[in-house]
């Protein structure tokens, strides 16, 4: 075993890394998971070394920003991560967030750490898919027809 797949093992890469939202497809005891309902969260995650990135879809964003998604980054320390989520806006990178991710088997639970004001709903809990899908984030505001308030 290499050092870099035991550093992968050993942060648990496999079991952060994949696509999670509030209705995973494909899972048939989605109801003993408690996934939240009557909210849009979708987030996206790759995994190397304890290393996070990905990118993160929520209602809020769509009603916020010109764009379906917004970018993530962080680390991972057992079973928690915190993540900063950012976007690059006129060649400058800007956090609009931080979060904790708190991960239990097959869900994560999303912390912000910003407060009131944030786009993301405190304690929210997601499932992960079991299959990867290249257009997980694709349209994610024009799927639920979310509008734009801020352009």
């Amino acid at each position: 075993m290499t050092y870099d797949q035991f550093v992968s093992w050993l942060k648990g890469d496999a079991k952060w890394a994949g696509d999670w939202s509030t209705f995973p497809e494909g899972i048939v005891d989605m109801a003993d998971m408690r996934l939240s309902e009557g909210i849009d969260l979708k987030i996206s995650l790759q995994a190397k070394n304890g290393e996070l990135s990905g990118m993160i879809a929520a209602g809020k964003v769509c009603s916020n920003a010109p764009f379906d998604f917004l970018l993530l980054r962080g680390s991972v320390s057992g079973t928690e991560a915190n993540v900063e989520v950012f976007d690059i806006i006129g060649g400058h990178q800007r956090v609009f967030e931080r979060l904790k991710l708190v991960r239990d088997g097959n869900v994560i639970t999303v912390h912000p750490l910003g407060g009131a004001s944030s786009w993301f709903p405190q304690g929210a809990r997601i499932g992960k898919h079991l299959d990867a899908n290249e257009a997980f984030m694709n349209d994610f505001c024009k799927e639920n027809k979310l509008p734009r308030t801020g352009q």
